[in-house]
């Protein structure tokens, strides 16, 4: 297949960022931003990022530690920590031009005042509304993507035009990629899934058993719909693969820091020590936080994301949490 002669540049140099330009070097020439120096000198010297994804070949894929020299680049694609994510993006605001495509494949929350928002909004806040916005999601960890392994992906963009033309830079025989125009939903189920996640890890630890893991996704699902309809968008998405489908994956797979976090706490750990220990940032904590705070001013019922914060951060005993779930109000289904 003939590469695009719209250049790529990818932001964010850790274990997603490096896999997601494993797959766009089939497409389109890929520049790879990262501020890790040694991670990037990595890559130039013996095409490998050591830290994050070892033993997968990074061969045609160039870096740069420059903001400038990336954003040369038409299409830009944002894979950086939600933490991280405003500084950055106002960092970036100077070299930002209207014939930039920007592509968020980070999954998190942001508050804006008093506003609850996904990142996507986030960044036609800083970067300008008259840029093209999407955002890519769904079943898609980092080591397999790396490995060629089959993976589908949902591309969300108001314009089904745009949305079209780019998700030709991901699709190769084993990454496949629909398009939505959601996506504030599709958002949603990427960033809720975490708060999901490390509730399976917890269960895990605890060896709660497959029934108790398979009940926690299917009540899940009304949990992340009646909040993701609230702030504006569609319940329906999250029965795709940027809802249930990361949900899934995300609660089961070994890969999962969320889910690694959920079992950490059900040893004992402190959270604190736990997230120290780990080299990659888990999503779930933050998104937890903020979830909670926001439902709870506003008056959303969400059992799960309030169960996991109370364990988190309020130190609430992880077996009395289970209890009080299993006690709530019986209902319909």
């Amino acid at each position: 297949m003939e590469k695009i002669k719209t250049g790529l540049s990818i932001f964010g140099s850790g274990s997603w960022g490096t896999s997601l330009a494993t797959v766009t070097r089939h497409n389109a020439k890929t520049l790879l931003w990262g501020r890790d120096k040694e991670v990037l000198s990595g890559i130039r010297d013996f095409s490998e990022n050591k830290r994050y994804l070892p033993g997968i070949s990074l061969k045609e894929i160039e870096t740069t530690d420059s903001m400038e020299e990336a954003s040369k680049n038409d299409i830009l694609v944002i894979a950086i920590p939600s933490k991280s994510m405003r500084s950055f993006l106002n960092e970036l605001k100077p070299y930002v031009r209207q014939r930039h495509s920007i592509i968020c494949c980070t999954k998190g929350f942001e508050m804006e005042g008093e506003r609850f928002i996904v990142m996507s909004d986030l960044m036609k806040k800083i970067l300008g509304e008259n840029l093209t916005y999407a955002c890519l999601s769904g079943p898609t960890h980092a080591e397999e993507v790396s490995q060629e392994k089959i993976t589908l992906a949902t591309l969300g963009c108001k314009d089904e035009e745009k949305a079209n033309f780019l998700r030709q830079f991901f699709i190769t025989h084993y990454f496949r990629v629909y398009t939505n125009k959601d996506l504030i939903g599709i958002e949603v189920g990427g960033a809720y899934k975490n708060i999901i996640a490390i509730a399976g890890g917890i269960l895990e630890g605890l060896n709660a058993g497959e029934n108790a893991v398979a009940a926690l996704i299917t009540r899940a699902l009304p949990e992340m719909s009646r909040f993701c309809e609230h702030i504006g968008g569609k319940s329906k998405t999250l029965l795709g693969l940027s809802g249930i489908g990361d949900l899934i994956t995300t609660v089961f797979s070994k890969y999962s820091r969320n889910r690694f976090v959920g079992g950490e706490i059900a040893k004992g750990r402190p959270l604190d020590e736990i997230l120290a220990s780990m080299s990659q940032v888990a999503e779930g904590v933050r998104t937890t936080k903020l979830v909670y705070e926001y439902c709870k001013n506003h008056d959303i019922i969400v059992p799960i994301a309030q169960s996991v914060y109370g364990v988190l951060f309020e130190g609430t005993n992880v077996q009395d949490t289970i209890s009080n779930l299993m006690k709530r109000s019986l209902k319909m289904e």
